[in-house]
This record gives C-alpha cells, structure tokens and sequence, in this order.
C-alpha cells in the first residue's frame, strides 16, 4: 500500500465512522442536529427521502445522514453526509492530526 492509499484509507474510515470507537456517553448526531437547527427532525434512517442503494456506506447508529442544504446553501440541496456527534468529531480529528503526518513521513 502507497502512503497516498494508506491516507486514503483512513480517511474512508473516519467518513464511515470506523475510525475511533462510538461512544453513547457522547450524545447523538440528532443531538447536534437539533442544536444546529433549533427545531426537531426525523431521524428514522429510512424516512431521509434517499433511496435506499444511494447510500454510499453504513453509518454508525448514533450517526444520521442529513442533506447540506438543511446546514447551508440551497445550491447543495441534493448532497447528503453523515453527520457524528461534536464529541466523536473532535475524536476522530485528534485522530487524523495524529495518524495523517505519518503517511506524510512515509513518502
């Protein structure tokens, strides 16, 4: 493996939530929803109006998947990410700061 592939890899890790280990104690992503947005939403899984195979992974369960445009811009209405909890995302950022340097020196 290239270190361009070994950096490639662990960041399709931390997009899937695979990267550091879930924690509950940390909340949910519709905690964090509901805190950016001031109102309640849907989080049932299926009920995102995307279809099924267009997903392109499985999330964590304390993951959901949200459309950029219920975030910012209209003009990215169709995109859709997923979304961890603050805490999770501050993890696994500590985690790339620590692992994305050594692919770096691996060059």
């Amino acid at each position: 493996m290239t270190p361009q592939e070994l950096k490639n890899s662990i960041l399709q890790l931390a997009i899937q939530g695979k990267l550091v280990e879930q924690r509950p104690e940390e909340g949910t992503a519709e905690e964090l929803y509901k805190q950016i947005q001031k109102e309640p939403i849907n989080t049932d899984k299926n009920q995102i109006q995307i279809f099924e195979g267009l997903l392109p992974f499985e999330i964590p369960n304390s993951w959901i998947w949200v459309r950029l445009k219920n975030i910012s811009q209209a003009s990215m209405a169709n995109i859709i990410v997923p979304l961890p909890p603050l805490a999770e995302q501050k993890r696994i950022v500590a985690r790339l700061e620590e692992l994305l340097p050594l692919c770096e020196r691996l060059r």
